[in-house]
């Protein structure tokens, strides 16, 4: 499985992330960069950007970086701390790095920071491996779509 086959696994089939923009910068094991250019839609009363897409960014940098190995996961837990308005901001960036990787729960934290590097957010999120590999090509990935197979833990 290649880190290319995750990332364009991940990106076709994250519709939520790709309407929001985020674009992948780089993925290696364990480890996921992404940035997301501020839309005026992202912001709340306060013109700042809106909490919860603050957290899909997190989120999404850390499932890529948990998906970095080529198993399908799903999110147990996660937390979020907020920590400076993203006020006139540009762009926000998502950088998950691995603190525990076992066989069924890996951790990753998540700094949340902008274009004037300052920290806006940070995450820590627990994915379960689900035990099912990405396909390892797009006709595989139809295979199971034509099935009407979900992962399932095995």
């Amino acid at each position: 499985m290649t880190l290319e086959r995750i990332i364009q696994f991940r990106t076709l089939r994250n519709r939520f992330m790709q309407m929001l923009g985020i674009r992948m910068v780089n993925v290696e094991e364990g480890y996921a960069l992404c940035e997301m250019q501020v839309q005026e839609g992202f912001l709340n009363p306060n013109d700042s950007v809106h909490g919860g897409v603050i957290f899909t960014l997190a989120d999404v940098a850390a499932g890529f970086a948990a998906h970095s190995y080529g198993m399908r996961c799903a999110t147990m837990d996660s937390t979020i701390s907020y920590l400076a308005p993203a006020i006139q901001s540009k762009t926000l960036y998502g950088e998950a790095k691995e603190i525990k990787r076992g066989k069924t729960v890996l951790v990753y934290d998540v700094w949340v920071t902008d274009d004037t590097k300052q920290l806006i957010a940070k995450s820590t999120i627990t994915y379960f491996n689900l035990g099912v590999p990405v396909p390892e090509t797009e006709e595989d990935e139809d295979n199971l779509k034509n099935k009407g197979e979900n992962p399932q833990p095995t």
